[in-house]
């Protein structure tokens, strides 16, 4: 088992509690946790993790404050909304 595995099964629901209080959105939450391991993958030969639970606490943070950055300057309008609204309706 990989480092980041052991990370993931050990810290995953911490960090994913993290998300869901931050970001208020399941989806988001649940995406905002995969991008947070897979960047952890990418640098997984560098990383030293004497406490990896503040580590990735840390992490989570730092990716919740970008994702509410992002929205804040490119917010949703209610047109956008009915337009996935309508494209994602099943059609019979």
């Amino acid at each position: 088992m990989s480092e980041v595995s052991y990370l993931y099964q050990k810290y995953g629901p911490m960090v994913l509690r993290r998300y869901r209080y931050l970001l208020q959105n399941e989806e988001r939450a649940l995406d905002a946790l995969q991008d947070t391991f897979v960047k952890l993958l990418h640098y997984e030969k560098r990383l030293k993790l004497d406490t990896p639970s503040s580590l990735l606490y840390r992490i989570a943070t730092n990716v919740c404050l970008i994702i509410l950055r992002s929205e804040r300057r490119h917010p949703k309008t209610e047109q956008e909304d009915l337009l996935l609204n309508i494209v994602n309706a099943d059609h019979l």
